[in-house]
């Protein structure tokens, strides 16, 4: 690691040569699945540094799309550049934060990098930065922006491992449900061993407690009603669309009602054996308690 220090017109500049951090990173491509996944350890002794990754592409395109909760906003790229002479109360940085992936495209193709816990990004001249880790010695290290303040458990000084993933397409990031493998991504299926059970406890050899469709319907919550008196399942539209959805559940309930966030009930909902169909609004939370 080469590191420039003094690079000021009143003294003769200097480059330092340290061993503050060490880095591997494992690249692993799939033979079914059209990500590539991507394992990097950081062991970090630098106590005022940022880790990114970066990755260059040949798009070409004013905006790029970015997962926030519940919803997709598109932002501008480039924002590093912005002129400082434009009419800013603080110029902008270019960094933003995302759930759980963005996605850049032109007309004809694109690539959406996903991420678990990683939020900070930028897109800058046609190239992805993916921030790893910030290291920070002092606040205010300046003295102006206000009083110097040490920070000795933000220097991260420790080893960490960091997961992401690539998902090169064609066309948008609707037409690749980008929103799909960042989910698949972000939640892998667990596998548990169970004990031995008398055969008539044992759970059958399939069981799905419960299906959503179209898959731009995406659940959130399966959860016990907060008062004990049925099942919460909470899902959001993700693509801007009005839906059609359809839940089927693994037997017929009692009853459906729509509550709010707060689980306070909105009106009753109509179910067809253990089919429910609901209209959505595009990028609408729909929250439904269940009893049995």
């Amino acid at each position: 690691l080469r590191w420039p220090y003094r690079l000021v017109h009143k003294f003769r500049p200097l480059v330092w040569r340290h061993n503050y951090m060490s880095v591997s990173k494992k690249t692993i491509i799939y033979n079914d699945l059209p990500r590539i996944d991507f394992v990097t350890t950081v062991h970090n002794r630098h106590p005022q540094v940022r880790i990114r990754v970066k990755f260059s592409t040949s798009i070409d395109a004013p905006q790029y799309n970015a997962e926030t909760q519940f919803g997709v906003v598109s932002r501008p790229v480039d924002q590093f550049y912005a002129n400082s002479d434009d009419d800013w109360v603080e110029k902008p940085c270019g960094v933003y934060p995302a759930l759980h992936w963005i996605d850049y495209a032109d007309q004809d193709k694109g690539v959406s990098l996903l991420n678990r816990g990683l939020p900070a990004h930028e897109i800058r001249g046609g190239t992805i930065y993916l921030t790893l880790l910030r290291s920070v010695l002092m606040l205010s290290s300046d003295g102006e922006t206000g009083p110097a303040i040490p920070t000795p458990d933000a220097q991260e000084a420790k080893t960490y491992t960091f997961e992401y993933s690539l998902y090169p397409h064609q066309g948008s990031w609707k037409d690749a449900r980008s929103f799909k493998l960042a989910q698949e991504y972000n939640h892998p299926l667990t596998a548990r061993q169970l004990p031995a059970q008398k055969r008539t406890r044992r759970l059958p050899t399939q069981l799905s407690f419960v299906q959503l469709k179209p898959d731009n319907l995406v659940l959130v919550a399966m959860k016990r009603a907060e008062d004990g008196s049925g099942v919460v399942l909470r899902f959001f539209e993700t693509t801007g669309e009005e839906t059609q959805g359809e839940m089927e559940l693994f037997r017929e309930p009692k009853s459906v009602k729509s509550v709010n966030l707060l689980e306070e009930e909105e009106g009753g909902v109509k179910f067809t054996g253990k089919t429910i169909r609901v209209r959505v609004k595009p990028f609408e939370i729909v929250s439904l308690k269940i009893g049995f």
